[in-house]
């Protein structure tokens, strides 16, 4: 296992530098709680680095759902990582979008591990109150 990825698992916000791309090949969305638009085949590229800023934890996005957010690791349970958001899109603020438009703690993600590997991700959208689920069919069926 690279140290990386076992910075990201043993929950250090201050990971060695580095990277992991996980590819998920179907997604599932959900809208307050409840199933939308049934399961998505779709690929789509997890990518999880050291802040690219130079600021603690991470910067993940997905190819092509999310672009590039910081997040740093709020909890680590059982298989479970729970990441969050923080700060904003100075870019989007020096346009003139509110702040609380461009915050990024509206963003959240959980990854499951299973043998030290991410096997599914969650993407919360917090202000939208909208899950996304992504995962690869062989091990989300089992």
């Amino acid at each position: 296992m690279n140290t990386f990825l076992k910075d990201l698992l043993n929950g250090s916000n201050s990971p060695c530098s580095g990277n992991i791309e996980i590819t998920f090949d179907y997604h599932q969305r959900y809208e307050n709680n409840i199933a939308v638009m049934g399961e998505q085949e779709y690929k789509r590229i997890l990518r999880i680095e050291k802040n690219i800023s130079g600021n603690i934890g991470y910067t993940i996005s997905i190819n092509p759902s999310m672009s590039p957010k910081p997040m740093k690791i709020i909890s680590v349970e059982n298989n479970y990582i729970h990441l969050q958001g923080y700060g904003y899109d100075r870019n989007a603020v020096m346009l003139g979008i509110p702040i609380e438009v461009a915050n990024f703690s509206y963003y959240g993600i959980t990854l499951l591990t299973k043998g030290g590997q991410i096997e599914e991700c969650i993407l919360y959208l917090l202000d939208r109150n909208i899950d996304i689920e992504y995962y690869n069919k062989r091990h989300h069926d089992l």
